[in-house]
């Protein structure tokens, strides 16, 4: 089932913070090969197309799923898929999630 994508501002400063760190580290080319790879799986999420696991522990109706070296936050909402966060693996999520 589709559901319009929807993401919130901590989760658009964490994409901006990822493509300026990968920009600074790696260059352009890697920057938006990395900012794409996480668009076309957030579109894909919201078709439906991949599968998100479940992290009630959170919220009950949140997800999450990994890409590249981030693991993306979502919550499932009636008409919306909102994409919470965008966290690098080693992140404190308990941390960043309780303060979104």
């Amino acid at each position: 089932m589709s559901k319009r994508l929807a993401v919130s501002r901590a989760a658009q400063s964490d994409i901006e913070d990822i493509y300026d760190y990968t920009l600074a580290t790696w260059g352009r080319s890697q920057a938006n090969d990395y900012v794409t790879q996480l668009e076309h799986s957030l579109t894909a999420a919201a078709a439906g197309e991949k599968v998100l696991l479940p992290f009630a522990e959170w919220q009950a109706n949140a997800g999450y799923m990994f890409v590249g070296k981030h693991t993306v936050f979502v919550l499932h909402e009636a008409e919306q898929l909102l994409v919470v966060r965008v966290l690098h693996q080693s992140s404190d999520y308990v941390r960043h999630l309780s303060s979104s």
